[in-house]
């Protein structure tokens, strides 16, 4: 099982145009580990936007060491090739790193607080309130999640990374999550593929 992981919204409350607070920052971290600890063949993949200012070692020292061994890599990052406004880019980007990695056939979750970020993977997220974080409720789901029964694997749905054209998006009013590009997809073989706008 692979667990793709944000960090703001999840492993603390997100904050609005600001940075978040020091005495706040990864305040959810013990709750999240307990939980890694409980499912110990759980891998986990940063898909954080902190990555785009950490690299992997930074990202894990922000854990317990046990924990930090199961932190294998960041989702690949791709504000450079894509419009400055976009959409569900979080699922585009985990997507793509199943692709890159040979990984598509296996059971993956996703931890976030970006809801909007998912459209056609929702079965596969596990969503926190952005403005609370890693709850007590979210914890349950995350256990009841990597409890059931494995997932369909997700070999029928693939993606082609292409060109996109931007259009502007509309976050909740709580969370400012990061800008994404609107892609569509088009159903093909029993799949999807990324077309341009």
């Amino acid at each position: 099982m692979i667990l793709f992981l944000d960090f703001d919204g999840v492993l603390h409350p997100q904050y609005e145009d600001q940075p978040v607070p020091a005495d706040v920052a990864f305040c959810h971290l013990p709750r999240f580990e307990a939980v890694m600890r409980d499912f110990p063949n759980v891998e986990i993949v940063i898909s954080s936007t902190w990555r785009e200012q950490f690299g992997l070692n930074a990202l894990r020292a922000k854990f317990s060491p046990d924990i930090a061994a199961r932190i294998t890599d960041t989702t690949p990052l791709v504000a450079d090739a894509l419009p400055p406004h976009m959409v569900e880019v979080r699922e585009w980007e985990i997507a793509t790193w199943l692709q890159r990695n040979h990984r598509q056939g296996e059971e993956w979750i996703a931890l976030d607080d970006c809801e909007w970020q998912f459209k056609y993977h929702r079965d596969r997220l596990v969503a926190c309130t952005g403005y609370i974080g890693f709850d007590s409720r979210a914890e349950s789901k995350l256990r009841a999640a990597l409890s059931t029964v494995p997932l369909a694997p997700v070999a029928t749905r693939t993606y082609a990374p292409v060109a996109f054209s931007g259009v502007a998006c509309t976050p909740s009013r709580r969370i400012n999550c990061h800008a994404i590009a609107r892609f569509r997809l088009r159903r093909f073989s029993g799949g999807f593929s990324l077309l341009s706008r």
